[in-house]
């Protein structure tokens, strides 16, 4: 059933499909990696959202604490943020310290 799922994946679909995906079972790495590789393709500009992702990191932390793919994606995410080629990301609704601060305390 999940192979069935992930061969339909494609460019256009990939980051709802993903999301979905990722909320039910966050285990699967390659479904991290085609999320981050969505957002770094040149062909695409996908920009990322850092609310959708570390809400999206958050959910699936919460389904399994110990799933490596979701703490190196929500790690991932915040180097992107802190890159100094940040246009890739969009722009964050809160400031970036406070990003932070809020990250120190999970």
């Amino acid at each position: 059933q999940w192979y069935a799922l992930t061969a339909q994946i494609t460019s256009d679909n990939a980051l709802p499909l993903t999301e979905k995906l990722l909320t039910v079972n966050p285990d699967p790495l390659y479904l991290w990696s085609k999320r981050r590789d969505k957002f770094v393709a040149e062909d695409d500009k996908v920009k990322m959202d850092w609310s959708t992702e570390s809400q999206l990191t958050a959910t699936s932390l919460q389904n399994n604490p110990k799933a490596y793919g979701a703490w190196f994606h929500r790690k991932w995410c915040l180097v992107q943020l802190l890159s100094p080629n940040k246009n890739q990301v969009e722009e964050l609704p809160v400031p970036l310290p406070m990003v932070l601060q809020q990250e120190l305390a999970l």
